[in-house]
């Protein structure tokens, strides 16, 4: 397995001993990855007061068929002798595996979508629903988040020496870090680390005068939680008149530029949704905006001649208010980009401001 597979790979079983430790009615003494034994196999050891269960985890982009399954659990049961053995899989699953949740006495539970973010979700949900059955108040989603990535840290090291941790070890463990990440993460809540880097401008041709905009996008988040935007937009504004953009579809970038910049059913990804950004990690999208039609107090309105700038605005879903990203100043659109677009044309703005002494 390559190194970002098994990178990933471990994420997931970290996470997977995670979900497994928090869940309600769990009375298990002490839980170990990446046990000392002889087989490879075991991924997680739990004890509990009159069994042993033994994990292992198998995630894969591809599609996971019944006889890998079955190959995968006969040698997990060959392996080790435990009281009850499972295999988790993360993945596309064919239906015979659904159907069929135990191979050769070993269970298979409802595969997991191979998607990190939504699991670090799921986590962080049911570790808030452990901490509220030991009495404490709810914690914001992003708090609980930070929770899950100090126990993968925790985690990851114990099972760099298959260090087996006890139930009591991991409740102290919680209210220590309740202690020492909630005011960092407040901290880190009300100064948001996501930036927004922008650019082109390209304006569409042949859509009518109010000229729909397309803007190829960078989100970097440098921040220790996963930013989730509701939605972009931008007020186009001059002496005159204020124009306002909101999203309407995702875009395949590469497509529209060999499809001859012309948006159609091809590049259209889909219509725009909520766009989650990991923990240090940058998102590359592409938005198609139109001007809102509705709007009592931004009417639509013509494009003419003039200097405008371009005011971007992003609204994260752990913030009342949206937040002004980006100002593009004196973008000059001419009577010449104006009569190309009116015939057809898609134009291609690049924002640089170099300059040399």
């Amino acid at each position: 397995m390559g190194g970002q597979a098994a990178q990933r790979g471990f994420l997931l079983q970290t996470l997977v001993c995670i979900l497994d430790a928090v869940s309600e009615n769990n009375d298990w003494i002490e839980l170990t990855i990446e046990p000392n034994l002889e087989s490879e196999k075991v991924d997680i050891l739990f004890i509990y007061s009159k069994f042993k269960k033994v994990t292992q985890v198998k995630s894969s982009q591809n599609q996971i068929t019944v006889p890998k399954a079955t190959a995968w659990a006969d040698d997990l049961k060959k392996s080790f002798s435990a009281d009850k053995y499972e295999l988790l899989l993360i993945g596309p699953t064919s239906q015979g595996i659904i159907n069929n949740p135990i191979i050769n006495e070993v269970s298979i539970p409802t595969p997991k979508v191979l998607d990190i973010l939504a699991l670090i979700e799921q986590t962080s949900h049911k570790l808030d629903k452990y901490l509220n059955s030991r009495g404490y108040l709810p914690i914001p989603p992003f708090i609980r988040e930070e929770f899950v990535s100090s126990l993968i840290t925790k985690l990851s090291i114990y099972s760099t020496s298959g260090i087996p941790i006890s139930k009591n070890d991991f409740d102290k463990l919680l209210q220590e870090w309740i202690i020492m990440i909630y005011p960092s993460a407040v901290s880190e809540s009300i100064n948001m680390q996501t930036v927004l880097l922008l650019d082109t401008i390209i304006f569409l041709g042949g859509q009518g005068p109010e000229i729909p905009i397309i803007l190829p996008l960078n989100l970097i988040n440098d921040g220790q939680r996963t930013a989730v935007v509701e939605w972009i937009s931008f007020k186009v504004v001059n002496k005159d008149m204020t124009k306002l953009y909101t999203p309407i579809a995702l875009i395949d970038y590469e497509k529209f530029i060999q499809g001859k910049r012309v948006v159609h059913a091809e590049n259209i990804i889909s219509n725009y949704t909520q766009i989650a950004v990991g923990q240090k990690q940058t998102k590359e999208l592409t938005v198609a905006f139109s001007q809102e039609i509705g709007n009592q107090t931004i009417a639509p309105s013509i494009w003419i001649p003039g200097k405008y700038d371009f005011n971007i605005y992003v609204k994260y879903r752990d913030c009342s208010f949206p937040k002004l990203e980006c100002i593009l100043h004196d973008v000059e659109i001419n009577q010449e980009l104006l009569s190309r677009n009116q015939s057809g044309e898609t134009s291609v703005f690049m924002v640089r401001n170099i300059k040399f002494d």
